[in-house]
């Protein structure tokens, strides 16, 4: 909804997508990071020895949550822009190689690990994806 206030003004969408990056990224890139880097010891002191195991998880899913906050508006930005349709069909493009990683990923160690860690591939390449297109249909304007 903020950024629709701006939608005849292709500038101030772009400002206001790349304040709303900056100011999330401010919180959940360190919370992300940091959270994987302490998380063995989080988890030990939390929960013990015995969920040592789960801590691989718990890294892989703070990065995921990390790179998938990270690309969260640009679908508000093509919205805001009068493109969406733009999301929808990038969305569905992006199942085209999620599934598959995860399926190929879970069949070689069924594991919730193994399925998050082809997510954080698949949503890693999708941030990027989606920061191209943007990008290009902004241009396009």
């Amino acid at each position: 909804p903020y950024l629709t206030k701006f939608q005849d003004n292709i500038s101030k969408v772009v400002d206001g997508f790349i304040m709303i990056t900056k100011y999330t990224g401010m919180v959940t890139i360190p919370a992300g990071v940091g959270m994987a880097a302490i998380g063995r010891e989080l988890v030990l002191v939390l929960y013990g020895d015995n969920w040592e195991p789960a801590v691989i998880l718990l890294q892989v899913l703070a990065l995921l949550g990390t790179m998938a906050t990270l690309q969260w508006s640009i679908g508000d930005v093509l919205k805001a822009i009068g493109r969406p349709e733009v999301p929808t069909r990038i969305l569905i493009f992006e199942a085209l190689y999620t599934f598959p990683l995860i399926f190929i990923f879970v069949n070689i160690n069924p594991t919730a690990m193994m399925a998050s860690l082809a997510n954080l591939i698949a949503v890693s390449l999708s941030a990027v994806i989606r920061m191209l297109v943007m990008i290009l249909v902004l241009t396009l304007i």
